[in-house]
């Protein structure tokens, strides 16, 4: 999850959600403005010496692709962050995968693990942390549960 953009996997589902919980007054708005956009378009694209013509569709979903939408990369800078967003994701879009994440214990302050385990438990999501050390090297909190497997996979703890 720390590496390249994540979020790119989940837009389909963002967009999807969106639009399933658009209401009618927004949607409407949102195609009425695409409409004065259009007609703009058109009324310039007359005054060309061309035969020039463009395709109204009132596919909200094209509409969406065509601005780019995307989630704010603020959000995005710090390990929490793109963590706390993926799985806002999952609650607001109703995934019923599980998110995993390798090796971020060494990325998380005492305090952020405090945070996510309170926010999954809050949010009824599960969360898959997997962290390729040992037992001792471990800086996790104690209140949190995990489980240890040794290095041939065999024994748990």
């Amino acid at each position: 999850m720390l590496s390249g953009d994540i979020t790119k996997k989940y837009m389909p589902h963002i967009v999807s959600s969106y639009l399933k919980n658009l209401d009618e007054e927004n949607r409407n708005k949102v195609i009425k403005s695409f409409y004065n956009l259009e007609s703009t378009l058109q009324n310039s694209l007359l005054l060309e010496d061309l035969p020039l013509a463009i395709n109204f569709d009132e596919d909200l979903k094209k509409l969406l692709k065509f601005t780019e939408i995307h989630l704010d990369k603020s959000m995005l800078l710090s390990p929490y962050g793109i963590i706390e967003t993926v799985l806002k994701i999952h609650q607001t879009c109703n995934l019923k995968s599980v998110p995993v994440i390798c090796n971020v214990a060494h990325y998380l302050e005492e305090r952020e693990w405090q945070e996510l385990a309170s926010l999954v438990t809050e949010m009824n999501l599960i969360l898959v942390v997997i962290e390729f050390t040992t037992k001792e090297n471990l800086a996790i909190s104690k209140d949190i549960p995990f489980y240890y497997i040794d290095k041939d996979l065999i024994d748990w703890y």
